[in-house]
């Protein structure tokens, strides 16, 4: 079973034009993460109608294809990269989405980001293993970039959520929110997967630890809550009644992914800076970190944020 993401009968995805899903992206360098996400891609397309392309990278191809001597060396390993690619898409389409392959020459932070341009796709799959330290300073992440460049949402399997979400779940689709831009985009986007997979939808916001300490924290409570109502319209896209709940914890990340592990999620959606300092590669900004520690995949909706913004911890 895909990570998260059960397989199912098709539906429609509920909701406004300008979040219908139509075409879906899995991007793959055929590592298990990135077989994970095609897993999951395959899955929302079979509920959705949604038709999906399987697209792999092939940046070495990019590097030394002017190279006389290599040719019939990349000739080899492009066959090799095809029949992977062929079976990747034979998986998704076996678990019923109309499928297509695509195996493209370029940087994969670029070529993902065109095809998701050419293509106009509504959601791109992707996988990471994650990287930390020196190592994610220097080369980044690849699926980083993406969720952040992106002009539709992302939909990342981290490496807990490949090796911990191997068997369906049943549990609520997971809103979290500091109500900045593009909050109300990213609810209608958690929403129409609520919808999509007749699941619950929890709307949560972190509150400080301090505050529960207090005697005091009622009225906040109180404030908090109603404007989760607010911004999801009390839920009124969603066809089951949603739950809306401010939470506390030291950091934002840890209380989203405990929540929602102790939640049994299918999925976390959050909102997402695209302009980050450089300086936010080390510690990661708060969706990165949600989507390393997480069990379940992770949808960000992004837009341009100011780059001098806090990170919330």
């Amino acid at each position: 079973m895909q990570p998260g993401l059960d397989d199912g009968d098709r539906t429609t995805v509920a909701g406004s034009e300008g979040a219908s899903l139509r075409r879906v992206l899995a991007c793959t360098d055929f590592s298990e993460a990135s077989n994970a996400a095609v897993l999951a891609a395959a899955a929302i397309c079979r509920r959705s109608g949604a038709r999906l392309c399987v697209l792999h990278v092939d940046a070495q191809a990019a590097a030394s294809g002017a190279l006389t001597k290599a040719r019939g060396h990349s000739a080899r390993r492009k066959a090799k990269l095809e029949e992977k690619l062929a079976a990747a898409v034979n998986v998704a389409r076996e678990l019923g989405a109309e499928v297509s392959g695509a195996l493209i020459s370029g940087d994969s932070r670029s070529t993902i980001l065109q095809a998701i341009e050419d293509r106009e796709i509504d959601l791109a799959v992707v996988g990471t293993r994650g990287t930390r330290g020196l190592q994610r300073l220097l080369f980044g992440s690849t699926a980083e970039t993406v969720f952040r460049s992106a002009r539709c949402p992302i939909l990342t399997v981290g490496p807990i959520a490949v090796d911990v979400a191997k068997n369906a779940k049943d549990g609520p689709i997971v809103f979290a929110t500091d109500f900045h831009e593009p909050a109300v985009e990213a609810a209608h986007w958690a929403a129409r997967l609520a919808n999509l997979y007749d699941a619950e939808l929890h709307c949560i916001h972190v509150l400080p630890q301090s505050v529960e300490a207090e005697v005091e924290n009622t009225m906040v409570i109180s404030v908090m809550t109603k404007a989760l109502r607010e911004l999801t319209h009390d839920g009124s896209e969603c066809e089951r009644q949603p739950v809306f709940k401010v939470i506390f914890g030291g950091k934002v990340c840890e209380a989203v992914v405990d929540y929602s592990r102790r939640q049994h999620a299918r999925a976390i959606v959050l909102g997402a800076r695209r302009k980050v300092p450089f300086a936010a590669h080390l510690p990661p900004q708060i969706e990165y970190k949600v989507i390393e520690a997480a069990s379940c995949p992770v949808v960000t909706v992004s837009f341009d944020g100011s780059a001098d913004e806090a990170e919330l911890e």
